[in-house]
Formats: C-alpha cells, sequence, structure tokens
C-alpha cells in the first residue's frame, strides 16, 4: 500500500517531513486541504506504524512531525492518543539495544516538540528510566524543577558522567535557582561523593574546594571505605597550585594534611617530603610520629630540622646514608646495578647531608659542629676500607665522595684538624704520600679561595666606608652662603645674639 510514500520516507524520512510541513502552513481558510491534510497524516500513520519497518529514528521522526504540527494554536488536525502512547512504548522497551542512543533521540526530540502534552509525566518518568533514557529523564526533571534529581541523571549515564561537574558548579554558582533548590543539589553531591570521586577525582577536588569546604570532614568520611580512591582525591585536593605559590588553602587544613599524609606514607613514601616542603597546614608534632611510624627517614630528618633539632635530624639522615653506602657496596659486581643507580643514590643522600650539616653549623659552637661533620666523615671512609683491592675503581669512586665533603667541611672545621683525622685512617695513613697529596692541594687551594675571598670583599668594605665617611665630612664642613640676614623660614637675623650669655647659637640646615 502507498508505495510512492514509503519510498520516499525510506529515502529520507526526516527531509521528506520537512517538505510536508511547508505544505501545511496558512492553509486554515481551505477546507479541501484542511481534509488533505488529515488524509496525509491518517496515510504516514498506516504507513510507517501500522505497516511497520522502519527504524525507531524513522517512526521518532513521523511522531517529532505530528507533536509539532497539533502544537500549533491553529491545529485541526486529529490523531489518536493511543498512538501516541504505542510510539513511547515502541522507543521504550524495544530490545534493539545497538539502536539506543537512536531511540533515546528520537523520543527526546518528540518531547521537546510539545510531545509532553500527549503523555503523563511519571509515566512517562518511569518507561524513561527503566529504558535508561537518562536525558530524557533530564528533560523531565527540569521541566518538574527537581534538580537534585538530575545530579543522578548525570551520574548513571556513563556517556555524560564527565558533564555533571560543570553542572553542579553552575547551579550553586548562577543566581536564578532557589535555596531549597541548591540545597537538594548539594545534599545529592554529598551522597554521591565516592561516584564523583570514581569518575574523576581531580574535579572532584575542584568541586568540594569551591563550594563545599565546609563540608570537608564528611567528604572525607565518604571515601574512607576506599583508601585508594581517597589518597587520589587528596592529592588533587592538596596538589601544589604552581611555582612557589604552595597548595590550595582549604578548611580543615592540619586534619585534611594529616590524613593524607598518612596515606602517603604507606602508598608513596618517595612522595612524602616533596608533599611536607610544599605544604605547611600540618602540625609538626603530628607529622613527625606519622613519617617516624612508616620509616620515612628523609621526611623524619627534614621534620626534624624544621623542629631545630638540627642533631636528631643528622643522625636520621646519617642512617640513609649508611643504608645506601652499604647497598653501593653489595651492588658491586652485580648486573642488575650495571646503570649505576646504587652510585646515584649515594651522591643524592650524601648531598642532603651536607646541606644539612652546612645550613646548621653557622648555628653551633665548634665542637657541635665536629660532632657533625666527622661522623659523616667516618662513615665514608669506613666505607672505603670494606671494599678490596679488586674493587679499586669503586674505591676512587667513594674517595672522590670523601673530598666533596672535605671540602664542603673545610668551611666550618680547622684544617689541621681534617688532616689528623685522616691520617689516623687506615685507608689513607697505609697509603703513599701521593694519594693523600690530593686531598691536602684541594683543601690548600679552598682555604687560599677562601682566604682570597675575605680579603677583597674586606678591601670592600674598608674602601665604600671610607668613601661614605669623607662625603659625610665633607657635607659637615662645607660652607653655607645665606642669601639675606634673616632665616627664610623663622624670621629671625642671623646677627641677632641668643642665650644668656649672649653667644650666637644657631642651627643651620643646608
Amino acid at each position: 500500500m502507498y508505495p510512492h510514500v514509503r519510498t520516499l520516507l525510506r529515502f529520507d524520512t526526516r527531509e521528506f517531513l520537512n517538505v510536508l510541513a511547508l505544505t501545511f502552513v496558512d492553509v486554515t481558510d481551505d477546507r479541501q486541504a484542511l481534509e488533505f491534510q488529515q488524509r496525509i497524516v491518517d496515510v504516514l500513520l498506516k504507513v510507517m506504524v501500522e505497516g511497520g519497518g522502519f527504524s525507531p529514528s524513522q517512526v521518532g521522526s513521523l511522531f517529532t512531525f505530528l507533536a509539532r504540527q497539533l502544537a500549533r494554536p491553529d491545529n485541526t488536525l486529529f490523531v489518536n492518543r493511543q498512538l501516541f502512547e504505542q510510539v513511547l512504548e515502541f522507543l521504550c522497551t524495544s530490545g534493539d539495544n545497538s539502536r539506543h542512543a537512536e531511540r533515546q533521540q528520537a523520543l527526546l526530540e518528540l518531547l521537546q516538540a510539545g510531545g509532553t502534552s500527549h503523555f503523563e509525566e511519571e509515566y512517562l518518568l518511569g518507561l524513561a528510566e527503566k529504558a535508561q533514557f537518562y536525558h530524557v529523564c533530564e528533560f523531565i526533571l527540569e521541566r518538574k524543577e527537581q534538580y537534585g534529581s538530575i545530579v543522578l541523571c548525570y551520574l548513571r549515564d556513563h556517556a555524560r558522567q564527565e558533564a555533571v561537574f560543570p553542572y553542579i558548579h553552575n547551579l550553586l554558582s548562577l543566581p536564578g535557582y532557589t535555596p531549597a533548590q541548591c540545597a537538594a543539589v548539594r545534599q545529592q553531591t554529598l551522597s554521591h561523593m565516592k561516584d564523583l570521586a570514581e569518575i574523576n577525582a581531580r574535579k572532584t577536588a575542584d568541586l568540594v574546594v569551591d563550594h563545599f569546604g565546609a563540608e570537608i570532614l564528611q567528604v572525607l568520611d565518604s571515601l574512607q571505605s576506599s583508601p585508594q580512591l581517597l589518597l587520589h582525591f587528596l592529592e588533587s585536593l592538596l596538589e601544589p597550585l604552581g611555582s612557589g605559590q604552595g597548595v590550595r588553602n582549604i578548611g580543615e587544613g592540619p586534619v585534611v594534611a594529616k590524613t593524607y599524609l598518612e596515606l602517603l606514607s604507606g602508598e608513596k613514601p618517595t612522595a612524602v617530603l616533596p608533599f611536607l616542603k610544599s605544604c605547611d597546614m600540618y602540625y609538626l608534632e603530628e607529622a613527625i610520629q606519622i613519617v617516624e611510624c612508616h620509616s620515612v627517614l628523609d621526611a623524619v630528618s627534614y621534620l626534624l630540622e624544621k623542629k631545630g633539632d638540627a642533631k636528631g635530624a643528622f643522625t636520621v639522615i646519617l642512617k640513609v646514608l649508611k643504608k645506601d653506602l652499604q647497598s653501593y657496596v653489595n651492588a658491586q659486581g652485580s648486573v642488575e646495578d650495571s646503570s649505576g643507580q646504587s652510585l646515584s643514590n649515594v651522591e643524592s643522600t650524601l648531598m642532603d647531608v651536607v646541606g644539612l650539616c652546612q645550613r646548621n653549623s653557622g648555628k653551633l659552637e665548634e665542637r657541635e659542629r665536629e660532632g657533625l661533620w666527622f661522623p659523616l666523615l667516618e662513615v665514608m671512609l669506613a666505607q672505603q676500607r670494606k671494599l678490596g683491592p679488586k674493587f679499586s675503581a669503586q674505591v676512587e669512586e667513594l674517595k672522590g665522595l670523601t673530598r666533596e665533603v672535605i671540602n664542603s667541611m673545610a668551611g666550618f672545621i680547622a684544617i689541621p684538624s681534617i688532616l689528623l683525622r685522616l691520617l689516623q685512617d687506615p685507608a689513607y695513613s697505609a697509603s703513599k704520600f701521593g694519594e693523600v697529596k690530593d686531598l691536602m692541594l684541594t683543601m690548600l687551594d679552598t682555604f687560599n679561595y677562601e682566604k682570597t675571598l675575605l680579603s677583597t670583599t674586606t678591601d670592600l668594605i674598608r674602601h665604600d666606608l671610607h668613601w661614605a665617611l669623607s662625603q659625610l665630612r665633607g657635607a659637615a664642613a662645607r660652607g653655607l652662603h645665606p642669601r639675606g640676614e634673616a632665616c627664610g623660614l623663622c624670621g629671625q637675623a642671623f646677627r641677632q645674639r641668643h642665650g644668656p650669655t649672649g653667644d650666637r647659637k644657631l642651627l643651620v640646615f643646608g
């Protein structure tokens, strides 16, 4: 039946219906034209609905066309309401999951064209939820101003989950929504904070900072059941903003920092020290207890130094150096250490120890300074004694590091004391003078450099001081030539005698 109509519909349903829509304009006074329109609609329904063989998108286009025509104020068309219910059932209950998006889009276009007037909203919402048409659910809920429930639509719609973050942000930021509507969205968001973090922890952290700072403890409680997820969330929340900017200022900072530090110490110990350096929201004593419990020694040393316990910090970081040196000694001849990773670890830790000693030596007495530097020197010398003659290359590497230590300590420890300690060590006392000569010359070069630097600096200071004094003296001895015989400010004559004895006491400003 109607083969030509069927052919046109199959060729391009949407465009064919658009052309028909143009013929439906301005024919209200032509009875024959109105009857012809009704006849066309009946034919279309008979071909597409009763005849079958058309896709959900094509059937949806037909009913979208009908809904637009029925929504016109001068409408005279009649369409059986049961047909709309049939197409609704067809779009929502089809077993063809491969066309899920197509069926949803068809129903959405039908509703946007005015099709909501043909359905009971609650019934329509139930069918849409059952069919997982969450975009349709959003459309209906927005008409009902149930914005909190729309958050659930985004969370359940896997294709649009990321869009939930700008939706919540805009609704809580832009004007036009009542306090009750905003409260419903806030409640729904807090109830599903774990789902949001699973979708995108970074965007969830941004959302919390912008709108849920006061509920941060409630957010942490909702994520406690998933430590890994909580770690990712806190990592995004406390991530440094940029170079020199530190971390974001959030409510309950010490509690948040403590929670993050506990998780970080257990899961990513190498990231603890950078976090402690970039953040200052934690309580120092609590942080020390946490990192000590997890044996994050570099972080313990940093916090002890920050506390003012330089000796304790040195003791801890020296343990790390001993451990790295032992790993370096044990790794000699091992294929796994062909890249020299153990030596790199030794160099890195050694620089940390030397830096700690240098930062604190200026605040310590000579005896206390020796208590830092000589144990460090002893550790470096002891490892050289453990390596046998067949590891001469490794011994030379350690001697090179030892020279760096000696150069660093020469500015704080008397050179005779350093030389005496070196000559007492078996690693050097049994050696030829040539092996010690390099160390001594290096120390002397450092001494001569510092001596020259001190002399030059002293000369510069003396020159600047002499120049400043000569300028002041010249200004004080400079003569003044008044323009008149009276002061320009007070009007008194310069020749007027002052004081009971008649002495002239004048204060002149040049």
